[in-house]
Formats: structure tokens, C-alpha cells, sequence
């Protein structure tokens, strides 16, 4: 069992992570979700739950709670999200993965908005998984201020939401695309602010 608090501005959630190794038979079922239960986490990331969507309704009867199922065989993959009673998030979005694999919460929680991704990763050596991650947007901020940035602007960014940015691309090994293919080229998308379309994406992805 690994167990792992995050913490918000808000206060303190608390999540766990179990992987199951199969949900199916209905005892162990009973018997995983009691346990659970008696450890008081706000949120339970459940990975190898086996489960199907026949299975929903008695889950839910099982638990007692909340749960979002991504479903994967009967006998292999699926994960699921328990939200415990202990805490009312505003789940506003679900999004999940066609062979269970991972499913993606957007939840609001004492109106800070929390994105919670449960993720199954391949037992044998498949990079695919993991090797399409990309995000885009307008991040208000850049990663290069000698390069992205023209003129008075060149000191007036965000260190903390920069350092914040640089963090998770750290840990999910993102790359700024645009400027990893022009290394060297000065270009704006708002010439009187500044480049403030920065798109990036996984390295893994890049080599297409």
C-alpha cells in the first residue's frame, strides 16, 4: 500500500494509492474497500481494479461513496478514483482512458480548482504509455526572458508561477517545442507584450 498527502491552499487533502492486483471477486472486494475505509484518506487512487461497467452499480452499493471507474478486462488494467465522505469536491470533469489505463479528475475543493490523474503503467517495457503527454496555452509567463521576452518586459514575469512551471516539467520531462525546434530564432506572437503563446510537450513525443 503507498499512501502520499498533498497538500492545497486551501488546507490539506489526503490521498492513497493501493494497487489492487484484481477487484472482482467479490470478498477481497468487501474486504479492500472496509480497509479502506478504516484509514480515513479523503481520496483512494486505485490502479489493476479488473473492473468492467457491468460492475458500477454494486461497486457503488459496496462502497458507499462516490467512484469513477476507468474501466479496463476482467482479468487485467482498470483504475478508479474513491472520493471519501469526509470531503464534497465539485467534480467537473472525467476523463478516461479507452483500455483502463488512467483516468483524469478536474475537481473543485474550497474553490481551488485540483486536477487528480490515476495512472496504470505497462508491467513490461512499453514507453508509449507515457510518451504523449502535451500541453498548451497561454502560461502568462516564459521560460527564456533573455529570448521570449523584448524590452522593459524583460524582468516583468511571474518567478513564482515560472519556477512553479519549470518544476512540473522537471518531473513529467516536458519541453517547450517551439523552442526546441528554433533554438535561436526571436519571434513574438504579441509583439507589444510578448510570445505569449508557449506551447509544451513531452521530449519523448518529439522524435515525430
Amino acid at each position: 500500500m503507498g499512501y502520499r498527502r498533498s497538500r492545497v491552499v486551501c488546507g490539506e487533502i489526503s490521498i492513497a494509492s493501493y494497487n489492487c492486483n484484481g477487484l472482482a471477486d467479490n470478498k477481497k472486494r468487501q474486504s479492500v474497500f472496509t480497509w479502506l475505509k478504516e484509514k480515513e484518506y479523503n481520496i483512494y487512487c486505485l490502479q489493476e481494479t479488473h473492473s468492467i461497467v457491468l460492475d458500477e452499480v454494486l461497486w457503488k452499493k459496496n462502497r458507499g461513496g462516490e467512484i469513477y471507474f476507468s474501466h479496463g478486462q476482467r482479468n487485467s488494467k482498470g483504475v478508479t478514483v474513491l472520493i471519501n465522505n469526509n470531503i464534497d469536491p465539485n467534480v467537473q470533469i472525467v476523463q478516461t482512458d479507452p483500455q483502463g489505463r488512467w483516468i483524469i479528475l478536474n475537481m473543485l475543493l474550497d474553490n481551488k480548482q485540483i486536477w487528480l490523474i490515476n495512472l496504470y503503467g505497462p508491467n513490461n517495457d512499453d514507453p508509449t504509455t507515457l510518451d504523449s503527454i502535451i500541453m498548451v496555452g497561454d502560461f502568462n509567463t516564459v521560460l527564456n526572458t533573455s529570448m521570449d521576452r523584448k524590452g522593459n518586459h524583460t524582468t516583468n514575469y511571474p518567478p513564482r508561477a515560472l519556477k512553479e512551471i519549470m518544476n512540473v516539467m522537471d518531473i513529467l520531462e516536458l519541453v517547450d517545442i517551439w523552442r526546441l525546434k528554433y533554438p535561436d530564432l526571436v519571434r513574438y506572437t504579441w509583439r507589444s507584450v510578448d510570445r505569449g503563446q508557449n506551447a509544451v510537450g513531452s521530449s519523448h513525443n518529439w522524435h515525430t
